[in-house]
């Protein structure tokens, strides 16, 4: 999919959406499903990124996702990506105590003109491998 999306990451972790003619619908801005691909794909780095030693230990499943589409894309657009405060801390130590747990990772598309054209929620659910939530000597 990034591929085919065509996203970009800079030396400083930055993605970016360019306007390319493969990802704009019939009225000429950036398709919907292209932005939610891209901010779906955006937050999942972020996740990844975020917990890199989990990287290969877990499975991450898009639980549900909240977004609003505020305007059309018109440009290429850069996604900023956050977690809520102390929203690490508390996941990881579901994750580690009972072998799974959900994260809500948040995302704003900016165009280049600064405006959001998209903000949306991602609930991630993610579980430790059957191998890292064995007990030990099990």
């Amino acid at each position: 999919m990034l591929e085919f999306l065509g996203t970009e990451t800079d030396d400083d972790g930055v993605r970016r959406l360019p306007f390319a003619s493969h990802t704009l619908n019939p009225f000429g801005s950036i398709h919907a499903s292209a932005q939610f691909a891209f901010a779906e794909i955006s937050a999942g780095e972020f996740l990844g990124d975020t917990f890199p030693e989990y990287r290969k230990k877990t499975s991450a499943l898009l639980r549900r996702s909240q977004v609003k589409y505020r305007k059309p894309g018109m440009s290429s657009l850069t996604a900023q990506v956050s977690l809520a405060e102390g929203a690490g801390d508390s996941f990881l130590e579901k994750l580690n105590g009972r072998g799974r747990a959900t994260i809500t990772i948040d995302v704003r598309l900016i165009d280049e003109s600064g405006d959001e054209t998209f903000a949306g929620s991602f609930e991630w659910h993610v579980a430790l491998l059957a191998a890292e939530s064995a007990a030990p000597g099990a």
